[in-house]
């Protein structure tokens, strides 16, 4: 049920044929994801792209990536596709803010540490035409009962009240 299993599975799946791309690593029409800010190609965290094409280059370390990202293609030297990763299954937590057309939820008392009705709720409404959730009817009671996981211990309260005011300097 993990990521990394599902995407390895899913893309002998959906792209078993795509031509090796990245020294083996990747595949050409892979579906990837950016999972980091990256200033130099502009492709920021949790962007997804299409693997369009491999350029290896004539030397070492001269090659690149063309990615299709949102229409646009963009190309990534092979010394920065390092926080590109496969994105046919995808987290929660990197799937905030996107719509996906069909999203499948493993859920899972394996996972019951994370498992929470914000959680849940983030990943259920992801889908824009279709949601299935997948997996134990008790674990997704769990996740529905219980409300945000742990206590947030920060100093706002104080600091809104005045309380945690620092000394000022004369």
């Amino acid at each position: 049920m993990g990521i990394i299993e599902l995407n390895r599975r899913l893309r002998e799946r959906l792209n078993p044929d795509g031509a090796a791309a990245l020294r083996g690593r990747l595949r050409v029409g892979d579906k990837l994801i950016q999972t980091r800010n990256d200033h130099a190609t502009g492709l920021v965290n949790g962007q997804v792209a299409e693997l369009l094409e491999d350029r290896p280059g004539g030397k070492p370390g001269e090659g690149k990536l063309l990615l299709d990202v949102d229409g646009d293609r963009v190309s990534i030297p092979y010394d920065r596709a390092s926080s590109l990763v496969h994105a046919y299954a995808i987290s929660v937590h990197k799937s905030q803010g996107s719509e996906i057309p069909v999203v499948i939820v493993p859920v899972h008392r394996s996972q019951a540490i994370m498992l929470t009705r914000n959680l849940l709720y983030t990943a259920v409404s992801r889908a824009s035409r279709a949601l299935v959730l997948v997996g134990q009817r008790e674990a997704i009671a769990l996740g529905v009962r219980r409300a945000e996981g742990a206590a947030r211990f920060s100093r706002l309260a104080e600091l809104l009240d005045g309380r945690g005011q620092r000394p000022r300097r004369s």
